[in-house]
């Protein structure tokens, strides 16, 4: 894996431990709620693992975030410099999403 592929799975996973966290919710519940072991979310949140377009769309529901929220690095700075790109995030549907998440951990 390339480095910057690395980096990309590294920070996917700082924003689902963000998110769950938000929640004050564990690795275990939440592991629990999308049918996967503790060890696999550790995996994701330390940049080790990527979830399957389904986990994805079930981590999204669980934490209760939007997808592109999970996709981008910094939401502000998206929002910010680039309102185009952040609306059309924002308005896509789930498979529309899924399609990037693809592209992205390709």
């Amino acid at each position: 894996m390339s480095n910057t592929k690395n980096e990309e799975l590294a920070l996917f996973g700082e924003r689902l431990k963000y998110y769950r966290k938000k929640l004050n919710m564990t690795q275990a519940q939440l592991a629990e709620k999308i049918d996967v072991s503790e060890h696999y979310i550790r995996l994701i949140e330390n940049g080790y693992n990527v979830p399957s377009m389904e986990l994805f769309t079930e981590i999204c529901k669980v934490l209760d975030v939007p997808a592109y929220n999970l996709l981008q690095s910094n939401n502000e700075a998206v929002r910010f410099t680039n309102p185009e790109l952040y609306e059309k995030l924002k308005s896509m549907d789930e498979s529309q999403l899924n399609s990037i998440l693809n592209s992205i951990f390709r």
